[in-house]
């Protein structure tokens, strides 16, 4: 040191003597001293000491480390993830420590890797597996629909979750301390299993397709696999699709059908298989022929190749009644039926589950004759008409005829399931023939036949005694002869007393020519008309219970229609009743004119 006088020169770099004063520092603990935190770094910053630029660093983790600074702020790197740090600033004044800050924060730890599902073999549960990451873990947490999941294992079971439905997970590593730092997410997306579909079931089984139908399983499903196999295991049908039924094609006819239905979701993930049996529909049968007896039907026919349990469905229909058959050969006779019925048969190809499109006919069994004919009632201008129905016979319809050859006059009716008919606006005292006859479709049977007569009028009005029978009759004679002798050439009769009298001379003719064909035809004629005019005078009960103690009587007479021809009519009385005995035409060869003989 120099001095000169007053002045004293001294080195400026000199350390002189001090005192330092160890102040009280307050930190201000809101202040954030950890920023960019990740999982490997994080950055420094603590607030500045006044009059004090240097600072020691001290940092205590999985590793210590020291540093001094103359900054507030300082980085650091290669961290390990997931741990807690504990960080100490020093402030350093005239050579001392001052009272430090101090703070801690943990380090973000990694994601989860690998994170999947293990198994979805349950339809409500599922596991979920992962990696454990770098870095020091405390626990795991998994998040789904709203519910979490702690564990500190690397798997998990999901139970209680909805069949084929699609869950999202969440999970995220959590790190020890306070802060509980988590991790970035890992996320996956993963379908449950989906149920079994229920009530599958086939219909309107056709020979080469069928509608196959079901109800969805619990939960969801986002597709459906439907496969269809034959007898033989061949696949014929192989499909997914998204509604719940589908028509499977391309099937055999009439075989048995193995039908199966997958749930599926998101496309891919299974269900558990449902199966049923089912079969296709055979084919039609064809010719269908059938034949019939009176109480017999035979129907015949072919069919397309059948399966190994094929057979025929047999119905036999009469009326309201139903019969049914199960054959396997191509023939049914049906036996013990009614007569005159009309029966359908109808036949159908069966293989043990469905049956085919059916085919039918009718056919009549053939009629046998009604019998015993009876007239129950009759008056003048009604006849009841009655019979017996067949043998076996049901519902049978029947034709009636009535005719009267005197008037000319015939009509018929059809009578359906009954055995009698009344038949009105009849002439009186005329003498009616009957006819029945039974019909079955377009055939008939023989028929039965009675004939009957009317009452007459005059049989209500009077009683005639034998005298006045046998003149009426006389009358009725005589006015024949007259019509058939006004066309001869001569003639001549006698009429005697009826009762004592015969005239008794024969006529007598030479055999000189032939009769010609128009006069032998006016004789038949006149000789027709007094038959009718006799049937009609004799007819009547009463007239027969009224007269009494009448002896036989026999009218005999000839009249001569020309040189060549007499006409001969013979007529007999019994107890008031007049019968025509004998008519007969007499050919002539010359020789006199007939005579009217009685006795």
């Amino acid at each position: 040191m120099l001095s000169f006088g007053p002045w004293v020169e001294k080195n400026c770099f000199e350390l002189l003597p001090f005192i330092c004063y160890d102040d009280d520092i307050v930190y201000e603990t809101s202040v954030s001293n950890v920023t960019n935190l990740t999982s490997v770094s994080a950055t420094l910053t603590w607030q500045p000491v006044p009059d004090v630029i240097n600072y020691r660093l001290e940092v205590k983790g999985v590793k210590e480390m020291t540093r001094n600074l103359t900054n507030v702020t300082d980085g650091l790197f290669n961290l390990t993830p997931g741990t807690q740090y504990t960080v100490q600033v020093f402030p350093i004044k005239c050579g001392r420590d001052l009272n430090a800050q101090e703070f801690f924060f943990t380090t973000i730890p990694n994601k989860v890797e690998n994170f999947t599902v293990l198994s979805q073999n349950e339809t409500r549960t599922l596991y979920l597996s992962w990696d454990k990451p770098f870095g020091n873990i405390d626990l795991f947490e998994i998040h789904y629909s709203g519910k979490e999941i702690k564990t500190k294992k690397t798997h998990a079971k999901v139970v209680n979750l909805t069949p084929g439905v699609l869950y999202t997970f969440n999970i995220t590593s959590v790190a020890a301390g306070p802060d509980s730092t988590r991790s970035e997410k890992s996320t996956i997306t993963v379908y449950t299993k989906p149920g079994k579909v229920s009530n599958l079931k086939a219909s309107d089984n056709s020979q080469e397709w069928l509608l196959l139908s079901w109800d969805s399983p619990e939960g969801d499903a986002t597709h459906y696999w439907v496969k269809a196999l034959d007898e033989n295991n061949i696949l014929r049908f192989n499909q997914t699709v998204t509604g719940r039924q589908v028509n499977v094609t391309n099937l055999p006819i009439s075989q048995n059908i193995t039908l199966s239905v997958i749930a599926l979701a998101n496309g891919t993930l299974k269900g558990d298989n449902v199966t049923i049996y089912t079969y296709t529909a055979p084919g039609q049968i064809s010719d269908l022929v059938l034949k019939s007896t009176h109480d017999t039907v035979t129907a015949d026919w072919n069919a397309p190749h059948l399966g190994k349990s094929s057979s025929f469905n047999i119905e036999l229909k009469v009326g309201s009644e139903t019969k049914k058959y199960n054959v396997h050969e191509r023939t049914k006779t049906f036996h013990n039926l009614n007569t005159a019925a009309n029966y359908t048969v109808i036949v159908s190809i069966s293989n043990g589950h469905v049956d085919g499109l059916p085919v039918q006919d009718s056919i009549f069994t053939l009629p046998l004759p009604p019998t015993h004919p009876k007239i129950p009632f009759a008056d003048k201008e009604h006849i009841t008409f009655s019979w017996t129905a067949p043998a076996n016979s049901l519902n049978v319809t029947y034709v009636v005829e009535i005719k009267s050859d005197f008037y000319h006059y015939n009509t018929s009716a059809v009578v359906h399931h009954h055995t009698q008919y009344n038949f009105t606006g009849l002439k009186s005292g005329t003498k009616y023939d009957l006819t029945v006859k039974t019909k079955a479709g377009g055939n008939y049977s023989v028929t039965a036949d009675i004939s009957h007569c009317t009452d007459a009028k005059c049989c209500q009005t009077c009683q005639l005694t034998a005298c006045v029978a046998v003149a009426t009759t006389a009358a009725a004679l005589t006015m024949a002869v007259l019509l058939c002798l006004a066309l001869c050439a001569s003639y001549s009769f006698v009429i005697m007393n009826l009762s004592s009298v015969m005239w008794t001379s024969a006529p007598q003719a030479e055999q000189t020519s032939k009769t010609s064909g128009q006069e032998l035809q006016q004789c038949q004629k006149e000789h027709h008309e007094v038959k009718l005019m006799l049937h009609a005078v004799t007819q009547g009960d009463r007239c027969q219970t009224d007269i009494s103690n009448i002896s036989v009587c026999t009218l005999t007479f000839y009249t001569q229609c020309s040189s060549h021809a007499v006409c001969r009519l013979q007529v007999q009385g019994v107890s008031g009743r007049l019968a025509l005995v004998e008519e007969s035409l007499l050919l002539l060869f010359g020789g006199t004119a007939g005579q009217l003989s009685v006795e």
